[in-house]
């Protein structure tokens, strides 16, 4: 996975306006373009919330990413994280951003 990644705070609900912000700043900076340009598959565009940090619980890292080819060389300002296989929850939101994203987030948590 192809990503930039960021930490966000829980308290008070930040993480609501500042993972919005991100995406925003990921539209306007290039970051997107750049994953579209660099991924396998550019159908994709994920939203990576990684949990809390063991040592922090009102902190954790979120990010923006792309799957891409084992060869990838992550520009600067990104990383390349391989993530397990696993089984994951994968959610399809429609409606309005941000709020469908958080209405579910709520919906779920």
């Amino acid at each position: 996975m192809l990503e930039k990644v960021e930490t966000h705070r829980i308290v008070d609900g930040e993480n609501f306006n500042t993972i919005p912000g991100f995406w925003a700043r990921s539209h306007q900076d290039g970051t997107i373009g750049t994953l579209l340009k660099l991924t396998n598959d550019n159908s994709y565009i994920f939203g990576i919330c990684y949990g809390n940090y063991p040592h922090n619980a009102n902190e954790f890292e979120y990010g923006i990413g792309a799957q891409c080819d084992d060869d990838c060389v992550a520009p600067d300002g990104f990383r390349i994280n391989e993530i397990p296989e696993r089984t994951w929850l994968v959610f399809d939101i429609v409606g309005a951003m941000p709020n469908a994203v958080q209405d579910l987030w709520r919906k779920i948590t």
